[in-house]
């Protein structure tokens, strides 16, 4: 993790990590940047290393929305 996706979140653009809607993270855009030239398929220990990161993503977004991560997840999905 600390040679392989860590890295790659600093020294991504800031506005590629971005919502095009609000200023906030994009847990998908920052999934998308972690990944950035792996190969599909593979083994589950990057899964769960990039989900660790996702997971910590979805939780600093809500965060910084001032809503319980159940909230924000729900208004994404439409489901309310």
């Amino acid at each position: 993790m600390r040679e392989r996706f860590i890295p790659r979140l600093p020294e991504a653009d800031p506005a590629n990590l971005r919502e095009s809607t609000r200023d906030n993270l994009d847990p998908h855009r920052g999934r998308v940047t972690m990944m950035t030239n792996e190969v599909p398929g593979g083994h589950g220990e990057r899964s769960v290393a990039v989900g660790t990161f996702d997971m910590a993503m979805w939780d600093a977004e809500a965060r910084i929305e001032g809503v319980p991560l159940f909230q924000l997840l729900a208004e994404r999905d439409g489901s309310g």
